[in-house]
């Protein structure tokens, strides 16, 4: 499991490498906003399938795995990527995945009613981007790879958001010339 996570870091920073290489004219927090912002995407995407079938099953439970199960990917992969993950660390970071297992649990029992899964899915990726801005920063400082700075977390944070909010314009627009399209066929036919 370790080298999965290993591995996953190691690409990661390949990632982040290659970013800084091509976007050596953008400031740091452009680059947070962007970063951040495609990632938020990316993982609304990929949650967004899971959690629909979840939620048509009403699995608090399974949703509550997954979402502890990804904050402990992000943690593990982010300490990865920055310094060598000892035994002691790694039963911390268990230890804070069964609070957040346990809190989410009875968030998502609370939240279980159907046909909320884009909503329930949006609160899972604000809170991982959230957690993942914060990371970054506290990675940053540990191994002084760059300036700690709150603003960095909320560029990034904004760059979701208004991404998410692009994407929901865009879906919008697109249910509405759908309809458009719908209801002339129908009056042709």
């Amino acid at each position: 499991m370790s080298n999965l996570l290993f591995s996953v870091a190691r690409f990661l920073k390949k990632i982040r490498d290659f970013i800084a290489i091509i976007s050596h004219h953008m400031n740091d927090k452009a680059l947070h906003f962007l970063v951040l912002g495609f990632t938020g995407l990316i993982i609304l995407g990929i949650t967004y399938p899971i959690i629909k079938r979840l939620d048509k099953r009403s699995n608090s439970f399974a949703m509550a795995s997954v979402y502890t199960g990804t904050i402990l990917i992000i943690f593990n992969v982010s300490m990865a990527a920055v310094q060598e993950v000892n035994s002691q660390e790694i039963l911390l970071l268990l230890l804070f995945a069964l609070i957040i297992f346990f809190i989410s649990y009875r968030m998502f029992k609370h939240l279980d009613c159907k046909n909320k899964t884009l909503r329930i899915a949006n609160f899972f990726t604000t809170t991982m981007v959230i957690i993942f801005a914060i990371w970054i920063e506290f990675c940053q400082g540990l191994t002084k790879t760059g300036k700690v700075e709150l603003a960095d977390s909320l560029f990034g944070i904004a760059g979701y958001i208004t991404m998410y909010l692009i994407l929901h314009i865009i879906m919008g627009i697109a249910r509405l010339v759908r309809k458009r399209i719908q209801s002339k066929t129908k009056k042709n036919h």
